[in-house]
């Protein structure tokens, strides 16, 4: 079944203007306690995070055939879901997306790492990983209110009352693999620092109230 929109894309690393922020939520430390104890260390780690992580992203997105009950029906795809159904209530539209961050593994495997400096990659994997999240639905959002079309919140698998099992039929359906990402049996994505999720799109404004409720860690 062939999407109606889709892009295939490397992200900036300068567009992630709250990865910074970002990185320093996922230490847990207050930023001039960072700077006054582990100063040297951690402009060391940031740049080479900088100059050796690549963050990719893309997404797909595939005309609702109708949604009935709990079965959402995308083309010749059936998912069988309350939550996903309950997520996608008004849509006429499925955006499928993922974001990785290459270069991480390497990173922290190298053998003369001080122990502070995969402490500091763990963060800037993390930072970069939910920045390219924020950033890609920030372009999907771009994308349909260009078009005069309304976004719903971005879900991912696991997520509220969404199954785990879902992110296998939307990794098939969207082909991650083009920007490098695999699903292994074990159904933990590789690379470990990336996300995948979907968004609902819809003429009907009242799809951006749906799951507002919800707090997302992504």
């Amino acid at each position: 079944m062939a999407p109606s929109d889709s892009c295939v894309c490397s992200i900036p690393l300068e567009q992630l203007q709250d990865a910074e922020d970002l990185c320093f939520e996922a230490l847990h430390m207050d930023r001039e306690m960072v700077m006054d104890q582990f100063d040297d260390i951690f402009e060391d780690a940031t740049e080479r995070c900088n100059g050796s992580l690549e963050c990719k992203g893309m997404y797909k997105s595939f005309p609702i055939s109708a949604i009935e009950g709990n079965e959402v029906r995308v083309g010749d795809v059936s998912f069988v879901s309350e939550a996903f159904a309950n997520a996608l209530r008004c849509a006429d539209e499925l955006v499928i997306y993922a974001v990785t961050v290459h270069g991480y593994e390497e990173l922290v495997k190298n053998p003369d790492n001080d122990p502070f400096d995969n402490m500091f990659f763990d963060a800037w994997g993390v930072a970069y990983a939910m920045s390219s999240h924020r950033w890609i639905k920030a372009a999907i959002l771009e994308q349909a209110s260009a078009k005069g079309r309304h976004v719903g919140r971005g879900w991912v698998p696991g997520e509220g009352e969404l199954e785990m099992s879902l992110q296998r039929d939307l990794f098939d359906l969207l082909g991650p693999s083009a920007i490098g990402i695999s699903l292994p049996e074990s159904g933990l994505m590789h690379p470990m620092m990336s996300i995948n999720g979907f968004m609902g799109v819809s003429d009907n404004p009242e799809i951006e109230g749906i799951g507002k409720d919800i707090v997302s860690q992504h």
